[in-house]
């Protein structure tokens, strides 16, 4: 069990990945992306956006995270060691779907 379970258990958001549900905090890794989350881009701009999700369960890069009805594909997943034990995970996600992704 890792240090974090309990608040992450408790606290954090319902995300899915490969039919899994599991529970994190999601949120922009800058504050402006807040704010012009659900503002259309024009056509030929690459959404640029990149968000942070901690969790207690390591999820796969490339894999595909679905959080509040939308797809994120994980860029990084690093373990985050507290007094030499998984404390927790911190995840790196762009939208799915953006100009990369063509």
């Amino acid at each position: 069990m890792m240090l974090s379970d309990n608040i992450i258990a408790s606290y954090g958001e319902t995300a899915t990945c490969n039919g899994s549900s599991f529970k994190g905090f999601f949120s922009p890794i800058e504050p402006k992306n807040a704010e012009n989350k659900h503002i259309p881009l024009a056509a030929g701009v690459a959404n640029e956006a990149r968000y942070l999700l901690i969790t207690s369960t390591e999820t796969a890069e490339r894999s595909v995270v679905s959080i509040h009805g939308e797809s994120y594909e994980v860029l990084r997943c690093e373990p985050i060691y507290f007094a030499g034990d998984i404390s927790h995970y911190e995840c790196v996600l762009r939208p799915k779907g953006s100009a990369a992704d063509v």
